[in-house]
């Protein structure tokens, strides 16, 4: 008599684990005002757009990673893969993030997205009891079963989401941070982005580097070893993937150098970027 196929599933955070969303929400922010005549919509329509022009914020081979995860669903090695995230801006902001990902790999991926507990004092995820990220209300949400094999990848620790069948991953927060020159040069050099207001681009240039100023440190050019760094993160994080996969045996917690520590020199040029609460 064989053994039933174990469940595994892989859950994922958003912020600085798939990439460095939040410069890209002040930008939004700051077009929403100077380009797009107040139209909060006008960011979700030209979503696409925008990631297509700043392949940067995304964590270098996400998408190769991704592609793994829907290779391991398609062979049914994995039943399901879903975000648990607590940005604090809407549903809609983190659903265009999955949804641009899904669009490369050209099929959907993501089962579910278990959303932040509050934001601006409204409960958001009524399965949630606390902003904390928690193994307990992460079952709550998705009405598991309690034998299933949980694969955690976050940038965070969150001490009560070690529980169970956790194979957990902790990785150095991704950030990438553009300048306001950049932004506005790959803005002008997109025809969508371009046609999508009828603002002169000098114009922009300034009312858009006013606005950010606001919200972002001033720009360092992120070091290229630094860059590097990413890559292997990448390269180890779909090596623990294949390992759950193989067949992990009960909790485990990953957490080595080459994941989240960065050496002092390395940590002095990373970028410095206010994470500001959404307002849309």
């Amino acid at each position: 008599m064989t053994d039933a196929p174990k469940k595994k599933i892989v859950v994922i955070d958003v912020d600085e684990t798939l990439g460095y969303f939040v410069e890209l929400g002040i930008f939004c922010d700051a077009l929403i005002q100077t380009a797009w005549n107040n139209d909060d919509a006008a960011q979700y329509a030209h979503f696409n757009h925008l990631m297509d022009a700043f392949p940067e914020f995304l964590r270098p081979n996400i998408l190769d990673i991704l592609r793994f995860l829907k290779q391991r669903k398609d062979a049914g090695e994995c039943c399901g893969v879903m975000v648990y995230t607590n940005n604090n801006g809407p549903r809609a902001w983190v659903a265009h993030i999955i949804r641009y990902m899904e669009s490369k790999l050209g099929a959907p991926l993501f089962d579910q997205i278990v959303a932040a507990f509050k934001v601006d004092g409204k409960i958001i995820e009524v399965g949630r009891t606390t902003h904390n990220k928690t193994y307990d209300d992460f079952m709550r949400c998705t009405k598991l079963p309690s034998n299933v094999e949980v694969c955690f990848l976050d940038d965070q620790m969150h001490s009560h989401m070690e529980r169970g069948k956790v194979y957990y991953i902790q990785v150095k927060p991704y950030t990438h941070q553009l300048s306001v020159q950049t932004l506005m040069d790959r803005f002008a050099q997109s025809d969508a982005l371009r046609q999508s207001t009828n603002a002169a681009v000098p114009e922009l240039r300034a009312k858009v580097a006013h606005f950010m100023q606001r919200f972002t440190a001033a720009h360092v050019p992120k070091d290229p070893m630094e860059q590097e760094i990413d890559r292997i993160i990448s390269k180890k994080i779909m090596e623990h993937l294949i390992e759950f996969f193989k067949g992990s045996k009960g909790a485990k917690k990953i957490k080595d150098a080459s994941l989240v520590k960065t050496q002092k020199h390395h940590a002095e040029v990373r970028t410095k970027t206010m994470k500001v609460k959404r307002k849309w």
